[in-house]
């Protein structure tokens, strides 16, 4: 399972040993989180199966949803001169995940410049996000933000239907996708329904979640 990480991909068949014998194969429950702000730097984890909301509160006491993990990906990296966790981790859906001692992903990066390469590309791209992210709250729409979160599901983790059509599970509830849009939960509801309305999107009520694109070229 560890070959599948594209971002592992450069190590050898000894160090792929060496990192199966560290790392440990565990599972959490939707709801339930990895870590939490204040926790000790312990580990950093591969997701297996699921989603992770990583994020943080704000003065207000809100949530700022920063970043979704989904399978394939390498979260809790940024631990350098850190001793607490800054952030918080919580399982979208039921989980599977590998974790990684904090000692030997150090010495990873130490003895694998490839991989350490790979890491820190990794970390700016979520940085180019967030800051991406404050411009779009400054210069774009509410409406136009929740078209391209959608979107950017769609481009990542959405599921081609037929010719034109695209199967999105998100996971996530409306006032999430408002933590993640900058905006409010009536606004994202009031939005969605827009989008239904003129036959861009489709949903059920029962599973509010899945969401199918009928037409990805009018998000943009």
């Amino acid at each position: 399972m560890l070959k599948e990480y594209e971002i592992l991909s450069s190590l050898n068949t000894q160090a792929f040993n060496e990192l199966a014998e560290n790392c440990t194969f565990f599972k959490i429950p939707k709801g339930l989180p990895t870590y939490k702000v204040g926790d000790k730097v312990q580990a950093v984890y591969f997701l297996q199966k699921g989603s992770i909301k990583i994020g943080c509160s704000t003065i207000e006491d809100k949530q700022l949803i920063k970043n979704i993990v989904y399978p394939g990906e390498l979260f809790g990296e940024n631990v350098f001169s850190l001793d607490k966790r800054t952030d918080f981790a919580v399982a979208l859906e039921d989980c599977q995940l590998f974790s990684i001692p904090l000692s030997y992903y150090n010495q990873m990066l130490v003895s694998n410049p490839a991989l350490r390469e790979a890491i820190l590309n990794q970390m700016l791209k979520n940085l180019k996000t967030l800051q991406q992210r404050r411009q779009n709250f400054v210069f774009t729409k509410a409406k136009n933000r929740i078209m391209g979160f959608i979107k950017d599901l769609a481009d990542k983790r959405g599921i081609k239907i037929g010719i034109e059509e695209i199967l999105v599970n998100h996971k996530l509830s409306h006032k999430e996708i408002a933590n993640i849009t900058d905006t409010s939960r009536q606004t994202v509801a009031r939005v969605l329904s827009e989008l239904k309305d003129e036959n861009i999107i489709h949903f059920s009520p029962r599973k509010p979640t899945k969401i199918l694109i009928r037409d990805i070229m009018k998000l943009t």
